[in-house]
């Protein structure tokens, strides 16, 4: 009879799953133990040894101490070139354009970079235009996503960025009291979207949502625009669900926990 090594057997597809599941252990992790691998993956010690024994070969993994391994500098040169926030964008393209599908209405991805909101993604819909464009930026305080993305900050970000001040009005609606920002901002936090009733443009309504990376922490945020002529009040549950909907499909596309886009001043 032959003699059990505490193996499992798999298919080429279940041994690349679980492959894959050993290199998520890693993320966010300075080191981590044979142990640790085995747990988190639901693995005999014998099959995680295996696997991490190849991923050392190929360089995915190097020994950093006595039972103790890390990510390798194969992992690094697959990253080569490749930045985090384009990753992002390239997982958003076809989330957004399926939502703008949906809604019949602009979507937008943006990212906090020096004090300022940043679109990464346009996806437009239909012949009306809006003064957006991918690489433009745009002011936090009266637009959707800047409001979002000032409601993921740590406090003390955020308390800094409304101490600055000089909130110029860009519309009749604008909020560019500090006071009146941090009400704003707080009932961001509280509810978990915002919007942009014509603060940041005249004719312009926007809903906003968080994306969020596996950990919890904000990295970007999305939205929907459209024309103050097709806004009704009765249809934003609708677009919130969407939004969220979205959001969360992005946020599972996203690299794991740890990645580090969190909104911080410049």
């Amino acid at each position: 009879m032959e003699k059990y090594d505490g193996t499992i057997a798999m298919t080429g597809a279940q041994l690349t799953e679980k492959t894959l599941d050993v290199l998520d252990v890693f993320a966010g992790q300075t080191s981590v133990s044979l142990a640790w691998i085995q747990e988190a993956c639901g693995l005999p010690l014998t099959t995680a040894h295996r696997i991490v024994q190849a991923l050392i070969r190929r360089g995915y993994v190097v020994r950093s101490g006595r039972g103790q391994y890390q990510l390798g500098p194969a992992v690094l040169a697959l990253s080569a070139g490749v930045s985090r926030l384009g990753l992002l964008s390239v997982a958003a393209r076809p989330i957004l354009a399926a939502m703008s599908r949906k809604l019949r209405a602009h979507a937008h991805l943006g990212v906090w970079e020096e004090g300022m909101v940043t679109y990464l993604v346009k996806q437009p819909f239909g012949k009306t235009r809006i003064h957006s464009a991918e690489g433009m930026q745009l002011e936090a305080y009266c637009s959707a996503l800047g409001k979002v993305l000032l409601a993921g900050m740590a406090e003390d970000q955020c308390t800094a960025y409304l101490a600055e001040g000089g909130f110029v009005p860009l519309t009749s609606k604008t909020i560019t009291e500090p006071a009146d920002l941090r009400h704003e901002i707080d009932a961001v936090r509280e509810k978990g979207w915002a919007s942009d009733d014509e603060e940041s443009a005249p004719g312009l309504y926007c809903l906003a949502v968080p994306v969020k990376d596996q950990g919890g922490a904000v990295i970007a945020a999305i939205s929907v625009s459209r024309s103050i002529r097709r806004h009704r009040a009765a249809d934003d549950a609708a677009v919130l669900a969407a939004l969220q909907q979205a959001a969360q499909s992005l946020s599972a596309a996203s690299p794991s926990c740890g990645w580090g886009v969190r909104p911080v001043l410049a």
